[in-house]
């Protein structure tokens, strides 16, 4: 078996050995010969991988041969990798119902192996499919999961490429202000990371809002940006994506010239790298600017190019998709017979992708052939047939925005409540809607429904769990507030029975400006770094103040965090300064230090608040002689907070109190607070 496993691999890469100019692919065969067990199947899988842009047939064959060894072996990873060459090579072939099932059967590998990164890739993959079938609800699902998953693991990368995908995931839903935040998102990540095919994606979507906005100078600029990161790049294929998005802009721009220059430039890139399929694309591109430059002999032959690689390299449905266009430049040359020849074949293959929307073109063009041949009943027929097909197109277009309603609500649902007979009431008058577009198709429809009633079911549960979370940590800060305001009350009744009418008066103005950002920081459940430090320097200054300097006290911040940028929960460093002070530094005989320090560590924000009081033992033992419950409510309720956090937000918020002491005597000198939060951006 392996002898005969062997020669056939063998005499596959003869036969397509001149598909190969590319030096990385001359390598792996090479090892190939060589190789067995788990390197044989990685090779063979990295072959697959390789030829997907290159020539489908071998690419399959490959990717077969890889799945056969590792079901052999029992080897899950090249399993699933051979499972996600085919849902690729089946999703460049246009064929999205098999490329979905082997993107599934791969996702199922990769779980059982816990590869991560794999998973974010392939639920990345999963919502474009969707997204191509109109199922948003499911793209976002997917999408969601993989940004989960990514920032459970703490990947940069996969957070970074998901932010992009979902940026072009509102997009296509038009909704370009939180495509922006994403892909603003994705560029702050991948600029950190130093991921540049990540930094000309997000480039790329954040130039495609700003031309949508009608702001053409915005968009070339995002452009240009972009080109900044790819001067000393050696990854050509990165390049080849940004003058390709160029082209675009100035195609759309109607700036020919400079579409065919930035295109000419992608064209020799694909061609130095031997891939095919974005060759005939660009090969596409050039013969449409052509044609708009009605230079049609010139189209046709780009066309013909394009048509020729396609064929070659197997690309069944972008093969149709050259053969219309094609028949379109015959057309525009009054070559009436041969653009209908060519119209017919890209129908069929229309036809067999069930693509609505290269159906419709072929008709058209067909109706508009027998119009220019005087042949009315011809053109009534194919009339009759694109009309048909132009209401299906309504149809679903209809069930796109409907599908597209149901998902903004989903996402902006988060702070309403939704009664379930509202719910229901929704879901039939939709019904009603659709009913005039599936009659013919009723059981399917009510399947749907019960589908969509479900996943609101499920939906409404989990916001329910939200808000009562919601509720649960809004009332420990409205239990905060008044703590705070009835201790600082208890400074100003003494710090005036100590002293004079004008430092009274400075207190009280300090004092009602600090109550002003307690009040307006408690509303929100995080706020800027920079708002807590400004809160955190007024409190400090006015209990310095009260108790007549018995203390100093340092603020040490990390210049590498972004204050403004970083998110961390209101009121959270307060309450152990106050302990310090109160518990630790009044009951000293010597003035008293404490030193904050807020830095950047590990993705962690890192908070310390250290102190040379005397200690919670000895704070413990004079309240009780004094015969007051050491009741530190402040604490108990941070303490609340923590946990409220880690079960709404999943934040793994570390909180470590320790007694410091001197390493000679043994005697306590002090203690150390450290709080570690998440590092959570502003949005």
């Amino acid at each position: 078996m392996k002898k005969y496993l062997l020669i056939t691999i063998l005499f596959h890469i003869f036969l397509n050995y001149s598909f190969s100019q590319n030096p990385h692919i001359d390598s792996l065969i090479c090892k190939l010969k060589k190789s067995y067990g788990y390197e044989q199947i990685n090779i063979l899988n990295n072959l697959s991988d390789s030829y997907i842009s290159i020539h489908i047939p071998t690419a399959i064959n490959f990717a077969q041969q890889a799945l056969i060894q590792s079901k052999k072996y029992n080897y899950i990873d090249g399993l699933a990798y051979g499972y996600l060459n085919l849902g690729n090579i089946y999703k460049y072939t246009g064929d999205y119902t098999q490329c979905q099932g082997y993107f599934e059967k791969s996702l199922m590998q990769y779980n059982k192996i816990k590869n991560y990164n794999k998973i974010c890739n392939l639920y990345v993959f999963l919502s474009e499919i969707q997204i191509n079938k109109s199922n948003y609800s499911k793209a976002y699902l997917s999408l969601i999961k993989s940004l989960q998953i990514a920032e459970k693991e703490n990947n940069l990368y996969s957070q970074s490429v998901t932010f992009v995908h979902i940026g072009y995931f509102y997009i296509s839903l038009k909704n370009y202000d939180l495509a922006k935040l994403y892909f603003n998102k994705a560029l702050y990540n991948s600029i950190k990371g130093k991921f540049i095919r990540v930094i000309i994606a997000s480039y790329g979507g954040l130039s495609h809002i700003a031309y949508n906005q009608n702001n053409y100078k915005c968009a070339i600029g995002y452009l240009f940006e972009a080109s900044k990161f790819i001067n000393n790049s050696k990854n050509e294929a990165v390049k080849s994506e940004l003058y390709g998005y160029f082209g675009d802009l100035f195609l759309k721009n109607c700036d020919y010239t400079k579409a065919l220059e930035s295109y000419n430039k992608t064209l020799i890139i694909n061609k130095s790298i031997c891939d095919k399929f974005n060759e005939s694309n660009i090969i596409t591109k050039l013969a449409h600017v052509y044609q708009l430059q009605k230079k049609y002999k010139l189209a046709l032959q780009y066309n013909q190019k394009a048509l020729k690689i396609r064929k070659s390299s197997g690309y069944k449905l972008l093969v149709g998709s050259s053969y219309t266009n094609v028949g379109t430049s015959y057309f525009y040359m009054n070559d009436y017979n041969n653009a209908y020849k060519f119209y017919q074949q890209g129908l069929l293959i229309s036809k067999e992708f069930i693509r609505t929307d290269y159906i419709l073109y072929n008709y058209t063009k067909i109706y508009e052939f027998f119009l220019a041949k005087q042949n009315f009943k011809k053109a009534l027929d194919y009339y009759i047939l694109l009309s048909s097909v132009n209401n299906q197109i309504i149809r679903e277009e209809n069930d796109r925005k409907i599908a597209e309603i149901q998902l903004k609500y989903e996402i902006e649902k988060k702070d309403q409540k939704v009664n379930e007979m509202m719910k229901k009431n929704e879901i039939q008058r939709l019904i009603l809607k659709k009913r005039q577009y599936f009659f013919s198709a009723l059981s399917v429809f009510f399947i749907l429904i019960s589908i969509i009633v479900l996943f609101f079911y499920k939906q409404s549960q989990f916001k329910n769990k939200q808000k009562n979370a919601d509720i649960e940590q809004k009332l420990l800060r409205s239990q905060m507030n008044p703590h705070f305001i009835f201790n600082s009350l208890i400074s100003i009744q003494s710090f005036i029975f100590k002293n004079n009418s004008i430092d009274a008066g400075s207190y009280l103005s300090g004092f009602a400006k600090l109550i002003r950002l307690v009040l307006i920081n408690s509303r929100e459940d995080f706020i800027s770094l920079e708002k807590e430090i400004e809160t955190i320097k007024l409190y400090l200054k006015l209990q310095k103040m009260r108790f007549e300097n018995k203390f100093n006290y340092t603020l040490t911040i990390d210049e590498e965090l972004g204050q403004t940028l970083v998110a961390i929960p209101p009121m959270m460093i307060q309450p152990f300064i106050e302990n310090s002070i109160e518990h630790g530094i009044l009951n000293k005989h010597t003035i008293g230090k404490i030193d904050i320090r807020i830095f950047d560590k590990d993705n962690f924000i890192q908070i310390e608040v250290e102190d040379n009081g005397i200690g919670r033992e000895k704070a413990q033992e004079i309240q009780k002689l004094k015969k007051v419950a050491h009741n530190a409510l402040a604490t108990k309720i941070t303490f609340q907070r923590i946990l409220l956090m880690k079960r709404k937000y999943q934040m793994n918020v570390d909180l470590v109190i320790t007694d410091l002491k001197n390493k000679t005597s043994d005697e306590i000198q002090g203690t150390l607070i450290v709080l570690k939060i998440p590092k959570r951006m502003m949005i």
